[in-house]
């Protein structure tokens, strides 16, 4: 089950149960079954958020990178090295 909130609004996807359908205000308000432009926004709102998270986490680090003095004697595959553990790459 997926679900996506925007504002007043969230996206239920739950194919499993047969459910695909849009809440306004915490009702129901559109069924959303074979809306496929829908579903594409939903997979690249989750893309999007996935991203947010790998940026986040390469910031995480080149703060800790700065806070500990790392900054002249690390080299980038030292940098890449650890962005990617995080990343579990």
């Amino acid at each position: 089950m997926r679900r996506i909130k925007v504002s007043d609004y969230e996206i239920i996807e739950d194919f499993e149960n047969g459910t695909f359908k849009a809440l306004r205000h915490g009702e129901e308000w559109r069924n959303l079954i074979g809306d496929n432009l829908i579903l594409a926004l939903i997979d690249k709102v989750e893309d999007v958020e996935s991203l947010k998270m790998s940026l986040q986490s390469c910031k995480y680090h080149a703060e800790r990178i700065k806070e500990k003095g790392y900054g002249e004697s690390m080299d980038a595959d030292d940098i890449i090295e650890l962005v990617d553990n995080e990343l579990d790459y």
